[in-house]
């Protein structure tokens, strides 16, 4: 930690076990990593570290904290550095990302389903970034709506993630994700998601973790069409036939 809440530093150099990003492959090999890389707040640190609040929950908050996590705190902000893996250098100088710090358990199967976005958008413009962060979660008492947005000069909380998904042929992975996102100053964002890559992160005991990588586009209210990046996650409970128990909409 370079900077409370503004700055950090990530080394590494090291070998590590590998093994191609595509559903169905198990075997690994070893391969050497070195990393160095510098992260730069853009957007304060915007959740909460779990501790009691004296607010009252709502059903769906009750119901998700025994299980995923009593705290989350989201941050955006610049990556910049290298990574070198098996060889190969890739070097940032400024690239958009987000980091993100969780308390309390992370049980992959009490949830009935989640959908988890960390999105960034640039138009090169220092104060005009755009961010969205959070999470769709399925809870015994309904889905539990969290997460925020940064305009560039502040942060609103997500009302509502509506979410429409278009499947691959195996019905569960997602290749493209229709988003609105609704937050609670009553504005609305539409964005579209086109998954670039996924992989599976996590699968036990009738759980699937699948973390996709995405393009998403946004057109603004002056007809404005930004283009940024960013990660949409899916978390399904699968039944005896590998079909998720909450059906992808």
């Amino acid at each position: 930690m370079l900077e409370p809440l503004q700055s950090w530093r990530l080394t590494m150099d090291g070998e590590v076990r590998a093994r191609p990003c595509q559903r169905g492959e198990t075997a690994t090999h070893p391969v050497p990593v070195s990393l160095d890389v510098r992260f730069d707040a853009i957007t304060p640190a915007i959740g909460t570290d779990g501790q009691p609040s004296g607010g009252p929950k709502s059903a769906e908050a009750a119901a998700a904290a025994g299980t995923v996590g009593k705290g989350h705190l989201e941050q955006a902000g610049r990556w910049t550095g290298s990574l070198t893996v098996d060889g190969v250098r890739h070097e940032w100088h400024g690239a958009h990302g987000n980091r993100d710090r969780s308390w309390g358990p992370r049980r992959w199967g009490g949830p009935k389903m989640w959908r988890w976005f960390s999105i960034n958008f640039s138009n090169g413009n220092i104060g005009e970034d755009m961010h969205f962060g959070g999470i769709r979660l399925g809870t015994e008492a309904g889905d539990l709506h969290r997460g925020w947005v940064w305009d560039g000069d502040r942060a609103t909380s997500v009302r509502e993630w509506d979410v429409r998904t278009e499947l691959a042929d195996d019905g569960v992975t997602h290749r493209v994700v229709h988003l609105e996102v609704h937050d609670k100053s009553g504005r609305i964002y539409p964005l579209r998601g086109d998954v670039l890559r996924v992989a599976d992160i996590g699968q036990a005991g009738g759980t699937m973790v699948n973390e996709g990588l995405a393009r998403w586009t946004y057109e603004d209210p002056a007809g404005e069409v930004r283009t940024g990046f960013g990660i949409c996650e899916y978390l399904h409970q699968l039944d005896d036939g590998g079909r998720p128990v909450v059906p992808v909409t």
